[in-house]
């Protein structure tokens, strides 16, 4: 397989979500404003959350939600934390690439171009034979909230017009060409003010492209995008952390529970592709500084259908015959799913330590039990680390996200549909919550909004956010969760929120 071609692999969903994403790329179909999906009535109703359950707030329930309001939420997160942490790398203030058009272009009450690559053959996931898959597509529910966002006051007083980059998938059409023709449709053919993707990152073509055009792009993909490409594009993931922040906080936290014992030896299985490689050395470099040195590493091409099961097949094999007894996955779901099954298939049941970025929520539906017994991790996305029998209560942004989607006619009681309209919605409410902020949508007014965030920004996944100058990766809090044997599931084994 040459290089770029990523066929049917793609198992992670753009949203993590609990849900498989083939690792294709596929032919596009496009789709321009909301012709494809105007049947969600009713979007001027009250809020409900009639079928919602969980136990504790995400996020905190003091803010107010920035869906349908007329201003700004800027009363903070409401969320309780241990700390801060610490903001560190490059100022990012004013980014000579990226921003949308001029906003003199802009009339104060005109509509404006966004646009939005995910996938729409809606049911290819559960037709595959996943559990928690969902029955609606990334574009559905991107219509969906978009509608609800136009009917209450727009994206700061503009109506907002979807230009659709759909694939889906499974194709064989090489990554790097798909992420070209989404490029140069919302640039060329469209000039839309910041695009928005839940297409899983395995290189950084669609970044470099649309910042070469100034156009941000805000994308919550399950993955490990790195300090350096928050700071060298105008990239932003709303309820995500960067790779070496998950790193930090899944050594640290496994570690803090007890995972890294004396006579553990420890495997490190990683996607070989750049977004990952790149954060790979932080990994290894916070695993070193407590003792931890791999006894065996694997490096599977994640992005290659044609052969990742031999790779990982492999894997298992060369890590049972190093003697290895906890293993760690840096993926986005793919490895997490399959390298436990393929694991079973070899009697092998090493002890895993996960993270959010693994969908715990959805490979332990998926995987057979023996393979997590004695699983632990931590986790800052709840609609994908646990079952939904332990979701916490939505907080006001997560209500009305899934008050559209209903309202739609968009089932989200599957873990598969919670996590899907989550991430689309979280990704949308960021964008709205900058266009409630400031007028100035190009480059250096985005850069300047988000920079001005704090703790402010309400999101529908994550526990906390936190942005400023140095930092435009929200997640800013994380729980420990562990296997639970009788529901065969992932629950949060303690209510302490950890800061990132």
């Amino acid at each position: 397989m040459t290089p770029g071609h990523r066929r049917p692999a793609r198992l992670a969903l753009a949203l993590a979500l609990a849900v498989l994403v083939v690792s294709a790329c596929g032919t596009t179909v496009r789709l321009k404003g909301s012709e494809a999906y105007d049947n969600a009535d009713g979007l001027g109703e009250a809020p409900s959350t009639a079928g919602i359950t969980g136990s504790s707030a995400v996020g905190g329930s003091s803010t107010t939600s920035v869906l349908g309001s007329s201003a700004p939420a800027v009363t903070g997160s409401g969320l309780a934390s241990t700390g801060s942490g610490t903001l560190s790398g490059p100022v990012v203030t004013s980014p000579d690439v990226g921003g949308g058009i001029a906003s003199k272009s802009i009339p104060p009450a005109g509509p404006i171009e966004v646009g939005i690559v995910t996938y729409g053959d809606e049911g290819a996931l559960a037709a595959a034979g996943f559990d928690g898959a969902p029955n609606f597509s990334g574009e559905q529910i991107f219509q969906a909230i978009i509608k609800y966002i136009n009917a209450h006051g727009g994206f700061g007083g503009h109506q907002a017009d979807p230009i659709y980059d759909v694939f889906p998938l499974v194709s064989s059409t090489p990554y790097a060409t798909e992420e070209q023709q989404a490029c140069a449709l919302f640039t060329q053919d469209h000039h839309v003010v910041a695009a928005l993707s839940d297409r899983p990152s395995f290189d950084n073509v669609l970044t470099s492209c649309l910042a070469t055009a100034h156009v941000p792009l805000i994308t919550d993909v399950f993955g490990y995008l790195s300090q350096g490409l928050f700071a060298q594009y105008p990239l932003y993931s709303p309820s995500m952390p960067s790779g070496e922040r998950a790193s930090a906080a899944w050594v640290t936290g496994l570690q803090r529970q007890g995972y890294f014992t004396a006579s553990a030896r420890v495997g490190l299985a990683y996607c070989d592709r750049p977004t990952f490689t790149a954060v790979l050395p932080e990994l290894e470099s916070d695993l070193s500084a407590i003792g931890v040195h791999p006894a065996a590493t694997s490096a599977i091409e994640c992005a290659d259908d044609s052969g990742i099961s031999s790779q990982i097949a492999a894997s298992v094999l060369k890590f049972k015959a190093s003697g290895v007894d906890h293993v760690l996955l840096m993926d986005e779901a793919i490895l997490a799913l399959l390298w436990p099954i393929a694991a079973d298939s070899q009697g092998y049941t090493p002890r895993f330590g996960l993270n959010s970025n693994n969908t715990p929520g959805f490979v332990s539906a998926n995987v057979p039990p023996a393979e997590f017994h004695n699983a632990i991790g931590v986790g800052w996305w709840p609609w994908e680390d646990v079952a939904d029998v332990s979701w916490p209560t939505p907080n006001a942004t997560a209500a009305l996200c899934l008050t559209a989607a209903v309202q739609a006619g968009l089932q989200v009681d599957s873990g598969g549909g919670r996590a899907v309209a989550m991430l689309e919605c979280g990704m949308t409410s960021f964008l709205l919550f900058i266009t409630r902020t400031t007028a100035d949508l190009s480059a250096a007014g985005m850069a300047g909004a988000v920079n001005s965030f704090g703790s402010s920004f309400l999101s529908p996944n994550a526990f906390r956010t936190e942005f400023g100058p140095t930092r435009h990766d929200g997640a800013a809090a994380y729980r420990d969760f562990s296997y639970v044997d009788s529901c065969s599931c992932f629950e949060y084994s303690s209510p302490t929120l950890y800061p990132m």
